[in-house]
């Protein structure tokens, strides 16, 4: 990730792993980044929970979407 700079800021460029990386920056913060994507897959799979069945190629497609963003 880049040197954060107010002037070349836009939303529409920041993703969620620039946000863990920005966390990971300290200790303290790494330890909260922590929390924040263990939360998140919680959340992520109660979401997933609630989608309606699919073939084996779509529960792959999900299984890959899924260990990509962590």
């Amino acid at each position: 990730m880049e040197d954060f700079s107010w002037t070349t800021y836009h939303m529409d460029d920041f993703k969620f792993g620039d946000l863990m990386d920005l966390l990971e920056s300290d200790q303290e913060v790494a330890t909260l980044a922590g929390e924040v994507r263990v939360n998140f897959m919680e959340y992520y799979d109660v979401k997933v929970a609630d989608l309606p069945e699919v073939c084996a190629a779509g529960k792959q497609c999900r299984a890959d979407i899924k260990t990509e963003a962590r």
